[in-house]
């Protein structure tokens, strides 16, 4: 999270987001932080720790280009496909709030999975719910937006 990052357009909440798909690494200067950047820093370095051994052992999956529109989505799924972690980013400003389906690659078809937000932010994007691996990857995880760039890390079980 490099301070350089613009603040002024991503959220705390974004850039931490962002650099869980890597390697989470703290890059500013913590006494610059307000009291709520500081509880959202330490929210997403203890989600990330607990989706670590995934993250850094799983097949990663591209899923929307960032370079095609303003969103942009991976994921990251276990060999035996009993788990993964999605990553959605949207990284422009809206007129208002909107909501949509994010196909999720990677899947096992004939699974079924719980999904549930593993980083949370101030508002929910998403509420826990099961589906089965074929509706996920062909007709999308539901997902609601705000107007601003947007971030949303969701943690996919085998049921």
């Amino acid at each position: 999270i490099a301070e350089s990052f613009d603040s002024k357009k991503f959220p705390m909440k974004f850039r931490i987001d962002v650099a869980m798909t890597a390697r989470l690494g703290v890059e500013l200067d913590p006494s610059h932080l307000q009291p709520d950047q500081i509880a959202e820093l330490r929210d997403g370095i203890e989600a990330y720790k607990r989706l670590r051994p995934l993250l850094h052992s799983g097949e990663v999956f591209r899923g929307v280009s960032p370079y095609a529109s303003d969103i942009c989505t991976n994921a990251v799924v276990a060999a035996d496909k009993s788990k993964a972690v999605f990553f959605a980013f949207r990284t422009e400003n809206h007129d208002a709030a909107t909501e949509g389906k994010l196909q999720v690659p990677g899947l096992d078809p004939a699974k079924r999975y719980r999904v549930s937000e593993a980083h949370i932010g101030k508002v929910p994007h998403l509420q826990p719910a099961s589906f089965s691996g074929r509706e996920l990857m062909e007709q999308g995880l539901p997902v609601s937006w705000s107007s601003g760039p947007e971030s949303t890390v969701v943690e996919i079980v085998e049921d």
